[in-house]
């Protein structure tokens, strides 16, 4: 059997945002090659790093800089960050699990339940889709493609967001440099990054519904659920 490809399989949530930083480091090691190229000030800053091997110059400053702003975003949990400032974890878990969950479950839902399932978000999702997936990031049984289709969704999704922040960034110091043509091409990246991650959302909304109807397939989690999504 053929070994898995280790940036396709992503069993652990701790690897996959390990994986993440590793290739924001590498995009960010491109944008500041880009800055340094067309920015003597960021050049003047990073030069002193760099490496003289006999008539090459080894470009220390610029990995260096690249690693060190991956593994910023790897440290303060900058996805986790955007993800809070936009709601995008809240919104994702209402409309696409807990809300079709509820529907599915129960015979309909009141405008106050909503309300409760929206304001209850962090502990619902755990009560009714986490119990029976065997944690936040790791399936068991029926759900464990399911769960590890979940985490390469999740791992592209972030790698294009993050990217497109850097992409975003680098442009707007390059305008300032007076750079307008490689700074166009960066956004014109950056809006096939955002198409990218639009995309992903949508198959991402794909796979919850798969993931609840497993779930909701054996009779007596179903009634466990409904049990809950009632009692709100």
């Amino acid at each position: 059997m053929p070994a898995p490809n280790p940036f396709y399989s992503h069993r652990n949530y701790a690897r996959l945002l390990a994986k993440i930083a590793l290739i924001t480091s590498g995009v960010a090691t491109f944008c500041v090659w880009l800055m340094r190229t067309g920015l003597p000030a960021v050049d003047g800053l990073l030069a002193p790093l760099d490496v003289a091997v006999g008539t090459w110059v080894l470009p220390i400053g610029t990995l260096a800089m690249g690693i060190a702003i991956g593994v910023g975003f790897r440290a303060v949990t900058f996805s986790r960050r955007l993800s809070s400032m936009f709601s995008i974890r809240h919104r994702i878990d209402c409309n696409e699990i807990l809300i079709p969950m509820a529907l599915m479950a129960t015979h309909g839902l009141t405008p106050k339940q909503v309300d409760s399932i929206r304001a209850q978000r962090g502990d619902l999702i755990y009560q009714v889709f986490y119990r029976y997936t065997g944690g936040e990031h790791r399936g068991t049984g029926d759900s464990r493609d399911l769960i590890e289709s979940g985490l390469r969704q999740l791992f592209i999704y972030w790698v294009l967001l993050e990217a497109v922040v850097l992409l975003v960034a680098t442009a707007i110091l390059l305008i300032g440099g007076g750079h307008y043509a490689w700074a166009c091409a960066l956004l014109l990246a950056a809006i096939a990054g955002l198409v990218g991650v639009r995309l992903n959302s949508y198959s991402s909304a794909r796979r919850s519904w798969e993931e609840v109807e497993t779930i909701l397939a054996d009779p007596v989690r179903k009634r466990e659920v409904a049990a809950v999504f009632e009692a709100l």
